[in-house]
């Protein structure tokens, strides 16, 4: 039996997690969420060790009155020394975080593949001017083909105070960096679009004309510490404007859609800015809406949207990769910990086998103990870690993207099948170690004695 960690084992394993926890707050700039997901990790952590008690405190009230096979794995499971505990533990962390990542993984990639194409404009056009704004829509609306065209105003802007304090002494988080570093795109609108969530505030009034309002995206926001009520300073090529915010909108990016993270309601006098126009076609479509929009305003550049599918796709591809890889190291890991179980325990499986076999407990019923014993272990595992990565899962994708498509059944059934299978996989391990007994038939019938206190017949080697 293994000797347990000592206290500076463990207070060094302690300031080395700490440690890694600081480093990864200060790179990713969200300490909030590092903490979070750490305390989630430990929970978790904290969860399956009960878990891995329960099943060894269970397994000692069932390991009576059984069929010899099924009685020994289910002792074995509760004895003391046995590795239930820790095996659970590692393989429940690897389980769920292999579980989460597919569902992730697979709702990405079809929300890429599937959702994204039937939802983003085929083309962007940019740089419109305002004057060939009306114009050029009706022209493309009577296109072939063309199914929705929607213009928006834009200009350049940044963010320079927060509540009136200045951008460089506010304490914004890295997370959000790309919103108050450099200019950003803006536009405004006098009524919500369809597809706009207002999660705080309301919308100004049609045909408001008062001091500025401005709606923000709700995320960014809560980052910046901004709430309704607060106030914004963009920096325009016109002069510093002071708006108010107004309302709060939960905006999905994954959409694609022609949306801002700040809009601002109309102007009563509009600062110089350019048009947005994008265009609703089919594939098909899409040749003819670009040649009309070069035709009527040459010097305005088009995008095709696919391409950035295209890129995005690929992107995603990579990231589930590493994903995958993260999870498969995390699932190597916990079957170098079974491994190390095995093994660890190995000498006292061996005089239990000697014993066993002195008492007419062939091989192939101690393989099958031992086989037992660990799929009952990765089943009951499995049981739990199975379903809660799939609901971490769906929670992240709910979290990034509204309506995204959730895989079906066959994340969650093959790994369950996977862990079932691959703590079945001990069966050669422990049909090595039936070998190594049955090698030493005299050792057997010594311990046999010692047990017993009276002397055995001779026995056959194992066949």
């Amino acid at each position: 039996m293994s000797r347990p960690l000592g206290w500076r084992t463990r207070g060094a394993v302690v300031l080395l997690g700490l440690a890694l926890a600081s480093l990864l707050a200060a790179w990713t700039g969200m300490p909030l969420a590092v903490a979070g997901f750490l305390l989630l990790a430990g929970l978790v952590a904290a969860g399956f060790a009960l878990l891995g008690r329960g099943l060894a405190s269970m397994a000692r009230r069932l390991a009576r009155g059984r069929r010899p096979v099924v009685r020994l794995a289910v002792a074995n499971l509760g004895r003391p020394g046995a590795p239930t505990v820790p095996v659970a533990v590692a393989l429940g962390i690897g389980l769920t975080l292999l579980v989460a990542v597919g569902v992730v993984g697979r709702s990405a990639t079809s929300h890429v593949a599937a959702t994204l194409p039937t939802q983003t404009p085929s083309v962007v056009a940019l740089n419109v001017p305002p004057p060939d704004g009306i114009g050029l829509s009706e022209r493309l609306s009577a296109l072939p083909g063309v199914g929705r065209v929607e213009t928006a105003p834009f200009l350049h802007a940044r963010i320079s105070r927060l509540d009136g304090i200045a951008i460089t002494e506010a304490d914004a988080p890295r997370s959000v960096g790309w919103a108050v570093r450099g200019d950003r795109g803006l536009s405004w609108r006098d009524r919500p679009a369809a597809t706009d969530r207002i999660v705080a505030g309301s919308w100004w009034p049609e045909g408001y004309t008062g001091p500025p309002l401005a709606s923000l995206d709700a995320q960014v926001a809560r980052r910046l510490g901004l709430a309704v009520g607060d106030s914004l300073t963009l920096a325009l090529a016109s002069g510093p404007l002071t708006a108010t915010v107004a309302n709060l909108r939960r905006i999905d990016w994954t959409r694609l859609d022609l949306d801002f993270p700040v809009l601002l309601s109309p102007f009563p006098e509009p600062p110089p800015h350019s048009l947005v126009t994008a265009v609703w076609s089919s594939p098909e479509a899409v040749p003819a809406v670009e040649a009309a929009v070069t035709q009527a305003i040459p010097q305005a550049p088009t995008i095709r949207v696919a391409e950035v599918l295209d890129t995005l796709g690929s992107t995603v591809q990579t990231v589930r990769g590493l994903l995958d890889g993260l999870s498969a190291v995390a699932l190597g890991a916990a079957a170098v910990v079974l491994l190390g179980a095995i093994a660890s325990s190995a000498r006292r499986r061996l005089q239990d086998m000697a014993i066993l076999h002195a008492l007419g407990i062939g091989r192939r019923s101690m393989v099958q103990a031992v086989v037992l014993e660990f799929v009952l272990l990765g089943a009951a595992v499995a049981a739990v870690a199975v379903p809660l990565g799939w609901a971490g899962g769906a929670a992240v994708v709910a979290s990034l993207a509204d309506g995204a498509p959730l895989p079906g059944g066959a994340v969650p059934l093959a790994a369950f099948l996977g862990t079932v299978t691959h703590d079945g996989g001990g069966r050669s391990r422990a049909g090595g170690l039936a070998a190594a007994t049955g090698r030493d038939a005299a050792a057997a019938q010594r311990c046999a004695v010692r047990l017993t206190h009276r002397p055995v017949r001779p026995f056959p080697p194992p066949g």
